[in-house]
């Protein structure tokens, strides 16, 4: 890995006359940017700062975005419970999870399967059950099953109940 430059050069008429220049390449935001210091003092601890940040971190220090580095810490905090899980090992399991979701039948067409498994029963009884999948169609179809559990079940009756 190539030693970036953070160069440090006096920029004369300026309150704070000492800058440190960040090029696009190695800066957080994707951007060149420059950090003005009052004295070449603080200039060079800045300087020293981002090396030893790059030397330590290699090429992803900095080129995370605030947001994401937040979130990171904040996603750390809430895997404390668990000791051993790393924040790799939840982000893949958020993704098995969605992925799992979205492999997942819907209950509309759970409902579906289950009218046509009893068509051969009585034409009034076909008929309930037609009704009752339309409503809970309405209202719940387009929900995985995967995601479906008691909650959602009793909000479901409670909201107004699909027999009425």
């Amino acid at each position: 890995m190539r030693e970036a430059r953070f160069v440090i050069r006096k920029e004369e008429g300026r309150s704070k006359p000492w800058c440190v220049e960040i090029s696009a390449r190695h800066s957080e935001t994707g951007k060149r940017q420059r950090h003005f210091f009052a004295t070449k003092e603080e200039a060079i601890a800045k300087q020293a700062d981002l090396r030893d940040g790059r030397r330590k971190h290699g090429e992803t220090f900095r080129s995370i975005s605030a947001t994401a580095s937040a979130d990171a810490v904040r996603a750390l905090k809430l895997l404390e419970a668990w000791p051993k899980a790393t924040l790799l090992d939840a982000a893949k399991e958020f993704s098995e999870q969605r992925e799992k979701e979205n492999r997942s039948d819907t209950i509309g067409e759970i409902l579906r399967a289950y009218q046509r498994a009893r068509e051969n029963k009585s034409p009034r009884y076909v008929n309930q059950i037609h009704q009752v999948v339309e409503r809970l169609s309405k209202r719940a179809g387009d929900v995985p099953v995967a995601t479906f559990d008691v909650d959602a079940l009793e909000e479901l009756v409670e909201a107004e109940s699909p027999w009425t």
